[in-house]
């Protein structure tokens, strides 16, 4: 395979680090494909960010080796500080919601528009 690049653009770029790991070549992957090697080379460049289309045709051809999420450097969603806290925000507001209508199904009253409903009824059958 022909090295193209910076040193940094061979560890960075997960499309390029993955062929190299297979021993896959440019031209392969684009014979593949059926899409110019020129394009592949483009995805392998340093800082690449492919588009939802191109991002699948790479994960399909990696076999979900290389996805979307590996082009972004970013850790898995579930590993951050802000996901544990959303999961938290969820379960308590669900929580809640389900204690509200155990509430409501014991015979009281759950909203202000049910209240409203009952005394609309009241008045229509005056």
């Amino acid at each position: 395979m022909r090295h193209v690049g910076t040193v940094a653009d061979q560890i960075t770029n997960p499309l390029r680090l993955w062929m190299q790991q297979k021993e896959v070549r440019q031209t392969d992957v684009a014979k593949s494909l059926g899409v110019a090697s020129q394009l592949v080379a483009r995805w392998m460049r340093e800082g690449y960010l492919p588009s939802l289309k191109t991002a699948a045709t790479i994960e399909r051809l990696t076999a979900g080796a290389v996805k979307l999420d590996s082009f972004l450097n970013l850790p898995p969603i579930k590993e951050t500080p802000e996901y544990e806290a959303g999961r938290k925000m969820v379960a308590e507001r669900r929580a809640a919601t389900r204690a509200k209508k155990r509430e409501g199904a014991s015979g009281e009253e759950t909203s202000s528009g049910e209240r409203r409903s009952k005394e609309g009824r009241k008045r229509r059958r005056a």
